[in-house]
Formats: C-alpha cells, sequence, structure tokens
C-alpha cells in the first residue's frame, strides 16, 4: 500500500519539520504525529496492528486550507518508506525511514511555478470530499513520479521541492539544506555511518537559498558524544552564499565494537546583521555505528599462536639429531617460543 503523510506550517514545530525532512540524509528516521481525526478511517485498524509496516509513503507540505481565509497551497517533499505505527483513540504516531526526493509529474511541475498556479492546482484537489480535512490519505496523490530516481538526479530534485516551496510566503527568501553521508559513489543510499577507531569519514551539507538575498547567514551547531567522536574540519565554518556546500570531517577516538550514537547538526540561519535573530533552525540528525579496529587483537593472537608453535616445535625437534638441524635454529625456537608468549600479554585487547 502507499499513503500520502501531509505536514502544515500552522504551528513552529511542524514548520520545522518541513526543514528537517527535506534536509534529512538518505535512511534516517523522522516521526510524524496526528490526531486520529485527521487520519482516513480506512487506515485507522492497520495503523492500530502496525500492518503499515514498509508502505511507501509520500510527504507532501499543505496548507490548512479547512481554516478560513487560507488558500490551498501544497508540494510534494520526500519520499519515505514506514518503520512502525502507533495508535490509540486519540493520537496516531508514525515512524518512517527517509527516502529519495520526488519527481514532479507535468501537470504540477507546471502549477509549481507560481503561487497562483499551485493554489489553483490545490483547490480543485482539496474539493474533492473529504480531501480538505485528511492528513493522512490511503493513497498517493497522483503528482508524481512513482518510479524511484537516481543519485544523480536528487540535486535538482531537491531543488524544485524548493522552487516550488518558495511561492508560500513563509518559505521565501528561506535556507534549505541537504545531508550527503559518505558510501562511495552510492552516497544517497548509505544506510548509516560507520568509523572504525581513528578513521576519518566526512559528511556533505548543502545549502540553497530559495530567494537571491543580501544578507543570510547560516551557523552550524554541532552535537556529538566527545568521549568517541571529534570534529576535526569544517566545525567554525558558516554557510554565507546562496548555494553553498561545506564538508564537516569527524574522526573516531575511541569505540567500543558497534557501538551507536549519533552526531546532530543544528543550524540557525541568521536573517538580521543588526540583532542577529535567526529565522529558521534545521535539526539534522545522522546515526552513528562505531567499530573496533581488529589490529591488536589479531597481533596478540599471532604473537601467542607463534610462540606456543614455537615450543611445540623445539621440544618435539630437541632429541632428533638426524634430522641434522643447526644448534642455533634449536635456540632461536626456544628464544622465540618464550618471549612471544609473553609480549602478546602486554598488548592491550582494548580497541
Amino acid at each position: 500500500m502507499e499513503l500520502t503523510l501531509f505536514s502544515s506550517d500552522s504551528s513552529g514545530q511542524y514548520k520545522k519539520d518541513i526543514y528537517n525532512v527535506i534536509a534529512a540524509p538518505y535512511n534516517s528516521e523522522y516521526r510524524f504525529r496526528y490526531r486520529t481525526q485527521y487520519v482516513d478511517p480506512i487506515l485507522h485498524k492497520q495503523l492500530k496492528d502496525n500492518s503499515l509496516k514498509a508502505s511507501r509513503a509520500l510527504i507532501v507540505f499543505r496548507t490548512n486550507s479547512d481554516k478560513a481565509n487560507v488558500e490551498p497551497f501544497m508540494v510534494p517533499i520526500r519520499w519515505v518508506t514506514i518503520k512502525s505505527t502507533y495508535y490509540d483513540n486519540e493520537i496516531c504516531i508514525i515512524d518512517f525511514i527517509i527516502n529519495e526526493y520526488p519527481e514532479f509529474k507535468q501537470a504540477f511541475k507546471e502549477a509549481s511555478v507560481s503561487k497562483e498556479q499551485n493554489t489553483k492546482f490545490s483547490k480543485h484537489f482539496f474539493e474533492q470530499e473529504g480531501r480538505n480535512t485528511k492528513y493522512v490519505l490511503n493513497y498517493v496523490v497522483d503528482i508524481v513520479s512513482r518510479a524511484e530516481s537516481s543519485f544523480d538526479r536528487q540535486e535538482a530534485l531537491w531543488i524544485s521541492v524548493i522552487q516550488a516551496l518558495k511561492h508560500h510566503e513563509p518559505f521565501s527568501n528561506t535556507s534549505f539544506f541537504r545531508t550527503i553521508l559518505p558510501s562511495g559513489r552510492k552516497k544517497m543510499f548509505a544506510k548509516s555511518l560507520t568509523i572504525k577507531e581513528a578513521q576519518y569519514k566526512e559528511i556533505e551539507l548543502w545549502h540553497f537559498c530559495s530567494e537571491e538575498t543580501e544578507y543570510k547567514i547560516s551557523e552550524v551547531e554541532i552535537q556529538c558524544d566527545t568521549n568517541f567522536l571529534n570534529c576535526v574540519s569544517g566545525n567554525n565554518d558558516r554557510i554565507e552564499c546562496r548555494y553553498d556546500r561545506v564538508n564537516y570531517g569527524f574522526q573516531a577516538i575511541k569505540a567500543k565494537n558497534n557501538l551507536k550514537t549519533q552526531i546532530v547538526f543544528r543550524i540557525f540561519t541568521i536573517d538580521d546583521k543588526q540583532t542577529r535573530d535567526y529565522d529558521t533552525e534545521t535539526i539534522i540528525r545522522i546515526p552513528v555505528i562505531l567499530k573496533r579496529k581488529r589490529t591488536k587483537r589479531f597481533i596478540r593472537a599471532f604473537l601467542a599462536f607463534l610462540g606456543s608453535a614455537c615450543i611445540a616445535a623445539f621440544s618435539a625437534l630437541v632429541s632428533i639429531e638426524s634430522l641434522g638441524i643447526p644448534g642455533w635454529a634449536f635456540w632461536l625456537m626456544l628464544i622465540v617460543g618464550a618471549l612471544a608468549a609473553p609480549i602478546s600479554w602486554l598488548i592491550s585487547s582494548e580497541e
């Protein structure tokens, strides 16, 4: 089954959800909450028994056009996959995994060029029975292509989402972000950021402002467990251009194997040079798995094995004179065997 999950800007948190979902890296997790009165009744049972797990859904921004004096307006934001659901008589919680940016169908692409065109298109959609009062639908709004788009298309699709949103006043002249994790050629499809001890990896943070502007600066606050991770590059960089990219490098300094932690980017976009008040905040949470290096353990095991092998060989061969093995070879085996095992125990097993 495919769903539509609407989100609005009727509160500061809902508006922040839009920024966060657009900025989130592929395969990260996010959560939406809905009052059950806004969920299509057809879905109530499936939400309750969590049978919608692994279903594909489309996140769509919409205005609260069921309210007086609010014009209808909508823009598809991101494809997601449902991870789990919780439902009771009052609230529904949907956890999902972030996927690719959507590709607009031609009809919506034409409607997204201005506020008037979008309002006209959206009004026609929401006038149909039941659509204006529901925020979780049991089908995908037919304004995007169903085919999964490639990594190479993601940058253009990300910008097209922003350009469509800018016609709604709260999102005009606003900074949006995109996060790319390191994973070779297929960066989009990295399931998590895995860092081995002492290893260095970079996270790409892309910025695009929906309008040309004279002054707009984004300051990035990085939060991570400094017992295990250090940000070693990009930490003090500010984002100042309309279109910009910054790389942030992280190094694992200590790790317990498969330790799960996270890196959090809190991005404050400053809109006024005098007051330095920020007009938007974007939060990006990146799950991280830390792994220990196995080098010390392999060396320790090898030395222990070498010591045991040399002692065993010395014991077996010392009484066999007919082999013609020179005396110095016996002494060498004895010395190596005697030293290798103790040295192995001097090497810490901690990684």
